[in-house]
């Protein structure tokens, strides 16, 4: 996983894979997933990132590893530093 935090623009970019993306769907307002050619998830945009965003609801619709699974609710604010 490779996070990009631009804090002029608020944004927040994950990169899970090193795919190439053939698909992007917006979960919600602000918050979109590039996916590649078999469906899978490879990357995780977010504007306005120090907002609540919707990772309960990503991690349920696309397979992540246990690490990265952990790494993003860290990063969505759902647990803990560390």
């Amino acid at each position: 996983m490779h996070v990009i935090e631009d804090e002029k623009t608020d944004a927040l970019y994950i990169y899970l894979d090193d795919g190439r993306p053939a698909a992007t769907r917006q979960i919600e307002q602000g918050t979109i997933v590039d996916l590649d050619a078999d469906g899978r998830l490879i990357g995780i945009g977010v504007i306005c990132r120090h907002r609540a965003w919707p990772v309960e609801e990503i991690l349920g619709s696309y397979a992540v590893s246990e690490a990265d699974e952990t790494r993003l609710r860290r990063l969505a604010g759902l647990t803990g530093p560390g």
